[in-house]
């Protein structure tokens, strides 16, 4: 068996930090692997061969990087331990366990983890997603006051206390929810490349999606949506397009509907892969949708998108895509408070409702599941479960009545 221990070479530069590194022992020779880490001498107990991380009170700075430090050296080691049980019973060489730590990929800190991340989905225009992360980054590190930490550093009983910190700071608990489901999915890829191992941290906190708030509107109201007079309304008209449009394509998302090129129709047939999941979705071309692209067909001309809302991939491009977004829900709000609707109109509204539609014609849940082009049926079960709030309320209002009705009896 191997005999791992980490070192400390101090700089031969007064005042400058030295290199901690691992020295390794297997049949009888040594060899050492270097690590990213810098310390001053001070900054090391030789007795234990540890970091002290108490030697820089005062500086929390300083101290929180000498925690990450310690933290991602222990993961390191445990990464090392593992690879020689795998390279012992394979009765490697030397130099072959050598090469083998040599590629082990260096601990981030759970921070820096998560901007990789977001580069990472940024570089594959997944900007959605991207911006997801961003947000939980955002929150858990106001959480920790912006201390970074290394992912031996994640416990159950910290998931736990972010949680109640959010909670007890007002956020709601879908908005605590979600925050919480980012964070996993980015544990989980940590996991996957190896960053650490699988502590089931998230295992006593509330993440599941449950019931969403009723979002759907009827056919009614779809209807009432189409034939509103809008002409003299250029920015409310263009808002209801996009509107009309996602639900004539199966609740097709806005990022969506703002990328389709001229080119995804051919043959009577609207074919896109969706950005959020690169699932390739294919939709029979009907009138009502050649009739909203085609009063956009000037604005269009010499442009490979079929709405005027992008014209590349560029930063210039997403800004606007943004600016559009949020312009296009606003005047969906005002069209909903032109007709009386109790919840916001937004676009994702359409997909929701295109769903709920469907399921009152009695639509095959997999059917629905399909058109959406979600991945599993129980992801579509959430957008059905949602009960209409004036139901809950016409009950309890009969209860109510029902109670009275004995009382006066």
């Amino acid at each position: 068996m191997a005999t791992i221990k980490l070192r400390f070479r101090p700089s031969l530069v007064s005042g400058k930090e030295g290199t901690l590194y691992y020295q390794v022992i297997y049949r009888h020779k040594t060899f050492t692997i270097s690590t990213a880490y810098h310390i001053h001498p001070h900054e090391w107990d030789k007795r234990h061969a540890a970091i002290l991380t108490t030697a820089s009170t005062g500086d929390n700075a300083r101290l929180t990087a000498l925690q990450f430090y310690a933290s991602a050296i222990n993961g390191e080691m445990n990464r090392m331990k593992r690879l020689v049980e795998e390279k012992v019973k394979l009765s490697c060489t030397p130099e072959e366990l050598q090469a083998a730590f040599r590629q082990i990929l260096p601990v981030q800190s759970f921070f820096g983890y998560i901007r990789s991340q977001i580069t990472r989905k940024n570089r594959m225009k997944c900007y959605g997603t991207a911006k997801s992360y961003a947000n939980a980054l955002r929150s858990f590190e106001k959480f920790r006051k912006n201390r970074d930490m290394g992912f031996d550093d994640l416990s159950r009983e910290l998931i736990q206390e972010y949680e109640a910190w959010m909670l007890h700071g007002g956020l709601k608990r879908s908005s605590a929810s979600c925050y919480l489901r980012t964070l996993r999915t980015l544990y989980r890829l940590a996991v996957e490349d190896g960053q650490t191992e699988d502590k089931s941290i998230f295992h006593k906190v509330h993440v599941s999606i449950g019931k969403t708030r009723k979002r759907a509107v009827s056919a009614d109201v779809i209807r009432t949506i189409r034939h509103l007079d809008l002409s003299q309304k250029p920015s409310l008209d263009f808002a209801r397009d996009i509107f009309m449009f996602s639900f004539y394509t199966r609740g097709m998302s806005f990022v969506d509907i703002a990328h389709l090129r001229k080119s995804d129709l051919r043959n009577g047939f609207l074919t896109y892969n969706r950005r959020k999941t690169f699932q390739s979705l294919t939709i029979q071309w009907e009138h009502p949708m050649q009739a909203i692209t085609d009063r956009y067909a000037e604005q269009t001309k010499g442009s490979a998108y079929l709405f005027p809302i992008i014209t590349g991939e560029s930063r210039a491009d997403r800004n606007r895509y943004e600016q559009t977004l949020q312009r296009v829900n606003r005047n969906l709000k005002r069209i909903g408070t032109m007709i009386g609707l109790p919840t916001p109109l937004t676009t994702y509204v359409a997909r929701h409702s295109w769903a709920s539609i469907a399921r009152n014609m009695a639509v095959p849940l997999s059917v629905i599941s399909e058109g959406l082009g979600h991945d599993s049926d129980k992801t579509t079960q959430i957008y059905l479960d949602s009960l209409d709030t004036s139901m809950i309320n016409k009950a309890n209002r009969e209860i109510i009545n029902r109670i009275s009705f004995y009382k006066n009896s």
